[in-house]
């Protein structure tokens, strides 16, 4: 559930389930979705979501497309004082801008606008607790998503097509969302796809939302958990099979995945020359998305696992986060141009099926 914080020690305080005692039980003022400030990203002001590396060709499109973006980011807060983040944190909310709305919800500005909420996120310790206030703090961060997209709904979304989109703890949510909202409801009408990364579902998931299986297949969903082949799941939940979280995480008894580099359930290897263009972080000081490389990993998706051939990342490896082969933190970078790629195939789809 962590987005760059990838030490051994971290995650290993993690697993161990570390000691909730002296964490306190005060809980953070409710955001007002009414105020800008509380969004991360909207299409109406500059934000981090906007972003495309120079010189790459890419461009941000959110003034001509015509679909939205609603993306939910992962956890970037972990603290032994509370179990919910306030939004109102200046330092939390510049890493999460610079790490997680920079390399993963700008992947949506070439396709859709980009809505992102700030959100009382659960402390990435709610994830392994198992005394109940770990299972408070995730519905807690649920509460808080639940109120942003009702007030987009009313305010921003105006009838067009919705693009959902996760990482991690923000994949939590879009299942969530999905299940409330969109699974065998009206609204599933409106969607283009759930991106829904770095977290195990399964068509056993929901009721009525079908898995993915083709490049430009609309009103469904898709997942992906990025491993380096030789090595094992660490940091990602969402099924009973891996890691050390508590019952409350599992969505699923059976994952699944596509490949990010194929889209095709029956393509489910890719080479190194499917790889349009991952992104690195280089920036020296600062998270920065400065540049695209091609042909940097390719991919095999087995088991609900997209297993990546590292063999040529050379240098580059030190710009991807990742825990001990577990390239979680990379779900998106590795694979940005193809994500970004698709779902602009995808709104394509869904607006002449439509006939939009």
């Amino acid at each position: 559930m962590l987005k760059k914080i990838g030490s051994p020690l971290v995650w290993m305080i993690v697993c161990l389930g570390w000691s909730s005692a002296g964490r306190g039980d005060d809980v953070p003022a409710a955001p007002d979705y009414s105020r800008a400030s509380v969004w991360a990203a909207l299409p109406t002001k500059k934000d981090y979501a906007d972003h495309v590396p120079p010189g790459s060709g890419l461009k941000d499109r959110q003034r001509q497309v015509r679909a939205d973006a609603f993306y939910v980011h992962p956890t970037t807060f972990f603290s032994r004082r509370a179990w919910n983040a306030p939004v109102d944190d200046a330092a939390l909310n510049r890493e999460t801008d610079q790490r997680c709305l920079q390399f993963q919800a700008s992947v949506f500005n070439g396709a859709a606008r980009v809505y992102a909420p700030r959100y009382r996120q659960a402390n990435g310790f709610a994830f392994v607790d198992r005394s109940g206030a770990g299972e408070r703090a995730v519905a807690l961060a649920y509460s808080d998503v639940r109120r942003a997209f009702q007030y987009y709904l009313r305010h921003y979304n105006q009838n067009r097509p919705i693009i959902l989109a996760g990482h991690s703890q923000g994949s939590t949510m879009i299942v969530r969302l999905l299940k409330e909202f969109f699974d065998g409801k009206p609204l599933q009408k409106r969607l283009v796809v759930a991106y829904i990364v770095g977290e195990f579902v399964g068509e056993d998931t929901f009721r009525q939302l079908p898995f993915g299986k083709t490049p430009h297949q609309t009103g469904c969903f898709v997942s992906w958990c990025t491993v380096q082949k030789g090595k094992r799941p660490r940091l990602v939940c969402g099924s009973a099979r891996y890691g050390n979280f508590a019952p409350f995480t599992v969505h699923t008894q059976k994952p699944v995945c596509i490949n990010p580099l194929t889209w095709s359930h029956r393509q489910p290897r890719a080479t190194f020359q499917q790889n349009l263009g991952a992104a690195p972080d280089t920036g020296l000081l600062n998270p920065a998305l400065e540049e695209i490389v091609p042909g940097l990993v390719g991919a095999t998706c087995r088991d609900g696992i997209v297993w990546i051939d590292t063999s040529r990342m050379g240098l580059y490896k030190l710009a991807f986060g990742h825990e001990q082969g577990d390239y979680h933190l990379s779900d998106y970078e590795l694979f940005y141009v193809n994500i970004r790629r698709n779902a602009a195939r995808r709104v394509a789809a869904y607006l002449k099926q439509h006939g939009q």
